[in-house]
């Protein structure tokens, strides 16, 4: 598990869309077989077995939004040339995963050619996509504070700092979860006394970083590292915005070098329960890798 310290100093598209209201939360389920790549170790097809069943289970609640891009292709032989056109598709589930009901189950089997497959089987909760709800971005970097240094993938002892940009001004909490399904809570910081981060609407924001604070306020910032237990660590970061204003879970403070926690149980009812609540709570997963 990665431990988190703070720093105290010419394509044609077509697109099919159906535009979907607001809904409340739903019970969804899901499975999905990932078939490993030769390179990719345990962990990682697990997670991205995880990921697929979360995505399968909206899909299959809340249907599908059909994509696809047409390329065209020339070729030339013998003094002959032909014109191809090659379609790809894929879809997307119109609808967002908010939090796991219970632990995923896992399956392992290895294929005829000796790859690890994983079969993971989720229960959670889910709703549609909605107009109410306004798109952000939440943009992580490593060792630095610019759009380039955006990366999901990082190295024992890398500065992490996070950028969001929201349409309008709001509200954001920001978490990073482990495979321990400890919880911790990096937005507000640490010794911030408020339940949710203020945002201005329509600018990059940067955080955990003191030079883009007031001076007067520098001293709560908490300054970010990660760091790699074993040779590949996943975590999630789940990123909350709301135009209005929300209480962030009850968490607790475990020492001063580490972000305040909370179990994970508690923290997929909290999610849960303030976006049935508000229809206009956005939710980011975003996954990252730390390696020594």
């Amino acid at each position: 598990m990665t431990n988190i310290t703070r720093v105290l100093t010419s394509m044609l598209a077509f697109v099919s869309f159906l535009t979907l209201f607001a809904g409340k939360n739903e019970h969804v389920s899901g499975t999905y077989t990932y078939i490993g790549q030769g390179h990719e170790s345990r962990d990682a097809c697990r997670e991205k077995a995880y990921r697929g069943a979360c995505v399968e289970a909206v899909g299959n609640k809340f249907g599908w939004i059909v994509s696809g891009t047409t390329s065209q292709v020339e070729t030339s032989s013998h003094g002959k040339e032909n014109l191809y056109f090659q379609q790809d598709h894929q879809r997307v589930a119109r609808g967002e995963w908010i939090a796991d009901d219970g632990e995923p189950r896992y399956e392992y089997a290895f294929d005829s050619e000796g790859c690890l497959t994983v079969t993971c089987k989720v229960n959670g909760f889910a709703r549609p996509l909605s107009n109410e709800r306004l798109e952000f971005e939440a943009i992580p970097l490593r060792n630095g504070t610019d759009r380039r240094d955006a990366t999901e993938q990082f190295h024992s002892g890398d500065s992490f700092r996070l950028l969001m940009h929201a349409p309008s001004a709001g509200y954001a909490a920001v978490f990073l979860i482990g495979d321990d399904h400890t919880v911790n809570t990096l937005l507000p910081y640490s010794e911030a006394s408020a339940d949710a981060v203020r945002l201005k609407g329509g600018t990059d924001i940067i955080f955990f970083d003191p030079a883009f604070v007031k001076e007067a306020e520098r001293h709560l910032v908490d300054e970010l590292r990660l760091t790699a237990d074993s040779e590949l660590d996943h975590y999630r970061l789940c990123v909350v915005y709301s135009p209005n204003r929300f209480v962030k879970p009850n968490d607790a403070s475990i020492g001063t070098l580490i972000p305040r926690q909370l179990k994970l149980t508690d923290f997929n009812r909290w999610l849960q329960r303030i976006s049935d609540r508000d229809q206009s709570v956005s939710i980011k997963n975003i996954g990252i890798t730390v390696v020594p």
